[in-house]
């Protein structure tokens, strides 16, 4: 199977906790992550299916398979040098994202939202995955975008 790719542009946002909630007789689960939270999924199954339509692949994907999710943060504005190095990281910078949200939770938005656009049957065909959380590379048009990158093939 070839790679299935695609890229999400935005701020990555976390799955939350699920929780049962009844409502018109009727048990629904609700995710905490609000909307923010189903406006970056929608993001996700978007373009996903923008990519699945583009891909000479046949969708569901089948079997087990290797995922690897790249999530791009944003560095804060504290990062930078002011004045004539304005755009320069500060040498005092860090240089990976320590700081909230977990890569684990972030990991599961994308492997839902991966699932509802009908990229994979079941998240548990997944049997390796690799997870990235850092800062964006520098470029020579300015630092990448924030935001997904996504790569699926065959295990």
């Amino acid at each position: 199977m070839a790679a299935f790719t695609f890229r999400v542009t935005g701020t990555a946002r976390p799955a939350g906790s699920k929780r049962p909630v009844l409502a018109g007789g009727r048990l629904r689960t609700v995710d905490s992550s609000g909307p923010n939270g189903a406006a970056w999924r929608a993001d996700i199954i978007h373009a996903a299916q923008a990519a699945m339509d583009a891909s000479p692949l046949e969708f569901p994907l089948t079997g087990a398979l290797d995922v690897s999710l790249v999530f791009v943060v944003a560095r804060p504005k504290g990062h930078y040098r002011t004045g004539r190095h304005s755009g320069t990281v500060r040498e005092s910078a860090p240089s990976h994202p320590v700081t909230r949200p977990d890569l684990l939770k972030l990991s599961r938005a994308a492997e839902d939202s991966m699932e509802a656009a009908g990229v994979y049957a079941d998240d548990a065909q997944i049997v390796i995955e690799r997870l990235v959380k850092r800062y964006p590379l520098p470029g020579v048009d300015g630092d990448e975008a924030a935001g997904l990158l996504v790569e699926v093939t065959a295990a």
